[in-house]
């Protein structure tokens, strides 16, 4: 009877995956801590195992949490990391207009954003030349415009 029990835990044997990693990176951004997802984003960086690598939502994650945060500068720096990660693309990274409008979005919420937020934006329409889903939209425009206004 004792046997039975101990059959319906869980398997100690299965590897772990990066959708395992990304549901803890979730669930700490939650919580509110961005810091522990950081370090998470960093394990599956320098995971020996080939196929435990980080994703576009690893990078989304990261990315959405600090620019939720207030934090628009980390939230370019994951960015930046996963413009590097996604290359000419191909591979498990890509890079999407989303990631860009979060931090143009963070950097237009600041008090003297609009500079930086119009900065992000110019990067974004570069980043369009090289990989396919980055395409500034009329999101990413009305909301540095949105930014300039406020301040003017």
């Amino acid at each position: 009877s004792s046997s039975s029990s101990s059959s319906s835990s869980a398997p100690t044997d299965s590897p772990a995956t990066t959708q395992h990693f990304n549901t803890v990176i979730r669930a700490y951004i939650r919580a509110g801590n961005i810091p522990a997802a950081h370090k998470l984003l960093r394990e599956l960086q320098d995971s020996p195992h080939p196929t435990l690598t980080p994703d576009t939502a690893s990078y989304h994650l990261l990315i959405d949490g600090y620019a939720l945060a207030n934090a628009p500068e980390r939230a370019e720096a994951i960015l930046v990391e996963l413009s590097a990660a996604a290359g000419a693309g191909g591979g498990p990274v890509r890079l999407l207009s989303l990631a860009y409008n979060w931090v143009v979005t963070s950097y237009a919420n600041q008090r003297d954003g609009a500079e930086e937020a119009e900065r992000v934006l110019d990067r974004m329409e570069e980043e369009g030349t090289v990989h396919r889903g980055v395409l500034a939209d009329t999101i990413s425009y009305n909301v540095v415009l949105r930014a300039w206004s406020k301040f003017s």
